[in-house]
């Protein structure tokens, strides 16, 4: 197991608890920092997504009764820059709608990353201002492979004094006496994600985490920088057990998913929630978190916790099972046999294969046995008729040269379900099928499973 940062989450929270007996936080009208971003603010940001088969739409509304002046500058993931800058001219009670891919001449089309919206002095001035009223707005995130998307409000940060008090309006935002605040959470939280493997291919984001860590700079204006956060991700299941964890380093913005954070360890087969533990000096951190079954999405902001709960560890033992499945016919009947596919059926409450369908993640857990390195190898994982989760996977061989002989065919890594019994031989069954290469039948085709826990 990976451990948490217990100490530093407690100096977290202690550093917290000091400043609000100080009186630098909510009872001064505002705070230095902030655990997640507000729906207003005195700068905006916003996450965009401009790469196929993905588009973007980010809306910027000013609800107050005087004009503004506002930059909009795009990064990419890596935060290593801008990609492009524009002024826009903000009507009293005005809002503007704008397309990421198209704007600043198209520099930020097939990139993904962050947009930050900040009121400034006048077009050709770039210092940052406090505006009179905060801005809202609102993202969208849309994959058209998917025909799915969700929306999210912008996140918002206010100015502050070096006190934590509000800045006045029409003030300067230096990066001194006054700056934006800095978003600290000591923890995110998904708060509830359905199983992955029912859920669109990652892909198409089908589900995906996006954590972003990054400093701020006043020189000449404002930008972004990219800052580290250490991060211990920890996902439990709906029963409060710990089926993974995993420390990471993010810098910049990370563009990942459910299985790609937890780790190839462990594979998450059930529905869960997620903890993030941040240590991220100086730095802001925020998170975005969406899912997709089919057609239908929904997104959000990660939410914030005191502190990763404990739950109930995962139990010692089994982390994989490796079942071996051989074949066998008649070769004096059948001399040449040039496909064969071998059907697994397995207790998915016990056992699982990360990904679905007939993916890479499946077929990297596939080992071929029969000693022909120029055939065509096929796994996919899928559930069988009548299922609703994947227990059915599938191997298959074509041969074109050498025939397929009876033997070890192919041997396939399965995960151990945290939390679950130990799987056992009885939990797995077989068929076989083969086939001449003029595509006769060959039958009869047994299979034979053996099935080995690994530690």
């Amino acid at each position: 197991m990976i451990p948490i940062r217990h100490r530093t989450h407690a100096r977290v929270l202690l550093a917290t608890a000091l400043l609000a007996v100080l009186g630098v936080g909510r009872g001064a009208g505002a705070q230095s920092t902030i655990t997640v971003p507000d729906v207003r603010g005195d700068q905006l940001l916003f996450v965009y997504d401009a790469r196929p088969p993905r588009t973007s739409f980010l809306l910027v509304s000013n609800p107050g009764d005087a004009p503004l002046t506002v930059e909009l500058a795009l990064y990419p993931a890596s935060l290593a820059g801008r990609l492009g800058a524009t002024t826009i001219a903000l009507a009293a009670a005005g809002h503007v709608v704008i397309d990421p891919g198209n704007l600043a001449g198209g520099a930020a089309a097939g990139t993904a990353g962050l947009a930050v919206v900040t009121p400034i002095a006048a077009d050709g001035n770039p210092t940052p201002v406090v505006p009179p009223v905060p801005l809202t707005g609102s993202f969208t995130l849309a994959n058209t492979a998917l025909a799915s998307a969700f929306g999210e409000n912008a996140f918002g940060r206010l100015a502050v004094t070096s006190g934590g008090a509000r800045a006045a309006a029409g003030s300067t935002v230096d990066g001194g006496s006054i700056r934006y605040q800095r978003i600290a959470p000591a923890v995110l939280t998904i708060p509830v994600y359905f199983s992955p493997p029912t859920l669109g291919p990652v892909e198409n984001d089908g589900n995906r985490v996006l954590l972003a860590a990054f400093a701020d700079r006043y020189d000449g204006g404002f930008a972004l920088a990219a800052a580290d956060a250490a991060v211990d991700a920890v996902f439990f299941d709906g029963g409060g057990v710990r089926v993974a964890e995993r420390s990471a380093t993010v810098r910049g913005v990370l563009l990942s998913d459910l299985q790609s954070v937890a780790g190839p360890d462990r594979t998450l087969s059930s529905s869960g929630k997620a903890f993030f533990a941040i240590d991220a000096p100086g730095a802001s951190v925020l998170g975005v978190y969406s899912q997709s079954l089919g057609t239908f999405a929904s997104g959000h902001r990660m939410a914030s916790a005191p502190a990763v709960p404990e739950g109930t560890a995962v139990p010692a033992g089994c982390a994989h099972v490796d079942v071996t499945a051989t074949v066998g016919w008649n070769t004096g009947a059948f001399p040449q046999v040039s496909g064969t596919v071998v059907r697994i059926e397995y207790a998915a409450s016990l056992a699982s294969l990360p990904g679905t369908g007939a993916t890479d993640t499946v077929r990297a857990r596939v080992t071929n046995l029969t000693g022909i390195a120029d055939g065509l190898l096929e796994a996919t994982d899928r559930p069988r008729p009548g299922s609703t989760s994947d227990d059915q996977a599938s191997v298959a061989l074509l041969s074109l040269g050498a025939p397929i002989t009876p033997g070890p065919f192919a041997r396939i890594r399965f995960d151990c379900v945290a939390g679950a019994a130990q799987p056992t031989a009885g939990d797995f069954s077989c068929s076989a099928e083969a086939a001449t290469l003029d595509g006769s039948p060959v039958s009869p085709a047994s299979c034979t499973l053996a099935v080995q826990s690994v530690k």
